[in-house]
């Protein structure tokens, strides 16, 4: 299986063929749906021309070439009284739920079915404007990062129950911890900021009665 197979690639090996049909003429064992990915319809645009926009977080983000957007300041949080006042998104109306969906439909009993998902640590990146800002977090207010991963652990647990509840039977979990040089931080900061969300996360039960499998 592939995480996530690139539009390009697929139309570079089969000219105009849709995701789906590659799967089946690539005899993929796995179809997967990313719960971080939107649709160009639902792009809350700040501005057009400087390819500006709000992602489902409320963090400013810069489209680019690429898959993946690039995070610009200002911070969508930079105090507890933003945080207080903060509102997260509502999983219920998470695009992916939708692609589940249709996916399910299609190659249900044929294929794996598989989510990409995020768990505490992605989207506390975006609401702070970045890496850098996160990391320094972990030093100067790490009660706020406390706050940002507890938001990011309440909307995944909801957000993979439905997943799951539509038919979903793998819910993949990963992020960028580490470039090619080494970690972003230390054990001890992962063990203290993000291993706590990552594991209640990857224990819930799903409706269907069965834990995920412990990362």
């Amino acid at each position: 299986m592939e995480l996530f197979i690139h539009p390009k690639v697929i139309d570079a090996i089969a000219p105009g063929m849709s995701y789906d049909d590659f799967i089946d003429y690539a005899e993929m064992d796995a179809v997967t749906c990313l719960t971080m990915a939107d649709t160009s319809e639902n792009t809350d645009w700040v501005d057009r021309e400087k390819r500006l926009w709000r992602d489902k977080w409320g963090a400013l983000q810069q489209s680019t070439e690429e898959t993946i957007s690039i995070t610009m300041p200002p911070p969508r949080i930079e105090t507890e009284a933003d945080l207080a006042a903060y509102e997260p998104p509502d999983p219920a109306k998470a695009t992916v739920l939708k692609e589940a969906r249709r996916l399910v439909k299609r190659f249900k009993g044929k294929k794996a079915i598989v989510a990409i998902g995020e768990d505490c640590f992605a989207h506390a990146q975006y609401l702070r404007a970045g890496l850098a800002n996160l990391m320094m977090d972990y030093i100067l207010q790490p009660e706020l990062v406390r706050k940002l991963a507890r938001i990011g652990v309440d909307y995944h647990v909801e957000l993979y129950r439905m997943l799951v509840a539509e038919g979903v039977e793998v819910i993949l979990l990963g992020d960028d911890y580490a470039g090619k040089n080494g970690p972003f931080m230390s054990p001890a900061y992962f063990e203290q900021f993000i291993l706590p969300g990552l594991k209640t996360v990857a224990q819930v039960r799903m409706p269907l009665g069965e834990p995920f499998a412990k990362v």
